[in-house]
């Protein structure tokens, strides 16, 4: 209590100087072999490199500069259609265990190429569509001779009713009153068969409309299963490659300074997850 009671009387100073000294403590990076294999060193003893960089592979999975490249061209090619087909055209062949999954991606990729510039789907289409349009053509002529056809039968039909009483009475002969039967005759039946092709003619037409939707369906299905095939291979390979340059590369987590384990030397043979080498870390705004 006496204590507490003297340092309420003692004033207290609203700043307090002096030096301070922080203390860092930086953990040295180790880097270990994730696979067994032959080791490929890039970069020398006390060399500075930067984060996400290469510094050594394991000799023998594929040229890690292809897998690299690779990967790059993928991130500019996710989805069809792509204007970097360029890409898929170069020939990269020294892919090791990626070489079947890009070839399959390449693969799916030229065949939507392929029908892209097939002449062939545009050919057809127009064939189909000049039919509809000479279909129509035709249709509108047969509307109007049946327009026409249709007013000769009511005109014949006027007249045979008007001449049946003369022919009655004896004043037009049976020559006469025959030809005007004649005439109603026919152009009944001309009628008739204006009414067969016309009816006839919408069932072509829009069995052709028909054939076309199936034609334009048909494409569009193909299209849209290269374009889900190919982003499902991009995803597949993307993957692939992810696993390959955790397996197989060797990459700075940091900005720093490479310190080699003792006898590791390039071409060397290393065990999976033997100490290849540590990174000191350094600040990345020296580099």
């Amino acid at each position: 209590i006496i204590l507490l009671g003297i340092g309420l009387l003692l004033p207290f100073p609203d700043k307090i100087t002096g030096d301070i000294k922080l203390l860092s403590n930086n953990t040295d990076v180790v880097i270990v072999s994730k696979r067994e294999g032959e080791v490929k060193i890039l970069k020398r003893d006390n060399e500075r490199v930067r984060k996400d960089e290469v510094i050594g592979h394991i000799v023998g999975a594929g040229v890690y500069k292809e897998v690299l490249l690779l990967d790059t061209l993928l991130n500019k090619s996710y989805s069809l259609p792509s204007d970097t087909s360029i890409h898929f055209s170069w020939e990269l062949s020294q892919l090791g265990e990626l070489q079947e999954s890009f070839e399959t991606l390449r693969r799916v990729f030229r065949t939507f190429q392929d029908l892209q510039q097939d002449k062939t789907y545009g050919s057809e289409l127009e064939i189909l569509k000049d039919k509809v349009r000479a279909l129509e053509e035709e249709q509108r002529v047969l509307l109007v001779l049946r327009r026409k056809s249709g007013a000769t039968v009511e005109l014949s039909a006027a007249n045979v009713e008007k001449n049946r009483l003369l022919f009655q009475q004896g004043v037009l002969s049976e020559y006469d009153w025959n030809i005007e039967q004649r005439d109603l005759l026919q152009s009944q039946t001309n009628l008739e068969e204006y009414n067969y092709d016309i009816a006839q003619n919408e069932v072509i037409t829009l069995e052709t409309k028909a054939e076309i939707v199936r034609t334009e369906k048909t494409y569009s299905r193909r299209v849209l299963s290269l374009k889900r095939e190919f982003e499902q291979r991009w995803r597949t390979l993307k993957s692939e490659i992810e696993v390959w340059k955790e397996a197989n590369l060797l990459i700075s987590s940091a900005y720093g300074l490479i310190e080699y384990t003792d006898q590791i030397e390039s071409n060397q043979f290393v065990k999976k997850g033997q100490q290849i080498l540590s990174i000191i870390p350094q600040n990345p705004t020296s580099f």
